[in-house]
């Protein structure tokens, strides 16, 4: 199942916000990533 949805969410061409613990997933997934520490986003 996650295998199908990392595969489906990298064909997407649209900005798509997810919050995810697991690295490994938001590296298949993600070209940019935002993370907010000390509640100041950072690219």
């Amino acid at each position: 199942m996650c295998v199908w949805l990392e595969d489906t969410l990298k064909k997407l061409d649209r900005i798509l916000a997810v919050t995810s613990h697991w690295q490994d997933f938001l590296n298949g997934v993600c070209t940019n990533m935002i993370y907010m520490q000390n509640r100041k986003l950072k690219l």
